[in-house]
């Protein structure tokens, strides 16, 4: 695990990944050349040229945005609650293929333990420091999967572009 405090970020190397956790804005992820992502992917390319590196099967991003100003009422999204008492906590998931990605949308009311439930707050910096005192709002999580082998920065890119397509449209 490598934590890189002045970018917010982390990288992991598990035996089933290896991923990074970036807290910020979504513009921080940007590929262009420069910045944690572009280490992130010379790592990667190092890595996968060892001997002992196995197969590359998919490139996944995830990508997880609260609003707290918006208060989200739930029979907007459940018009048929079939729970007779009052929710704490719901999410609605759409799951469904675009460009050839397999996409996950989980749209919901955002609640304090999500926080530690999705990791929002890792790193503790002045922007997620609302969250700790919001008592509702919106989250959203987009789940973007490609059979992708060999992931790069443009193709990091493209999954990037389609996953701020569905948070601008939920």
């Amino acid at each position: 695990r490598l934590i890189f405090n002045d970018f917010f970020s982390l990288i992991q190397f598990r035996k089933d990944g290896i991923s990074i956790v970036c807290e910020g804005d979504f513009a921080q992820l940007s590929g262009n050349g420069e910045g944690i992502i572009h280490e992130f992917f010379s790592l990667y390319e190092h890595t996968s040229k060892l001997e002992c590196f196995g197969k590359t099967i998919k490139h996944e991003l995830i990508v997880r945005s609260v609003d707290i100003k918006e208060v989200i009422d739930i029979s907007k999204y459940l018009p048929i609650n079939p729970v007779k008492e009052p929710l704490i906590d719901f999410a609605c998931v759409y799951h469904f293929n675009y460009k050839d990605y397999e996409t996950y949308v989980t749209t919901g009311n955002f609640v304090q333990t999500d926080i530690t439930r999705y990791e929002l707050s890792l790193f503790n910096t002045e922007r997620n420091k609302d969250l700790k005192d919001a008592e509702n709002g919106k989250m959203i999580e987009v789940k973007i999967s490609s059979s992708e082998t060999s992931p790069d920065i443009s193709k990091f890119n493209l999954l990037a572009g389609s996953a701020e397509h569905w948070l601008k449209n939920f």
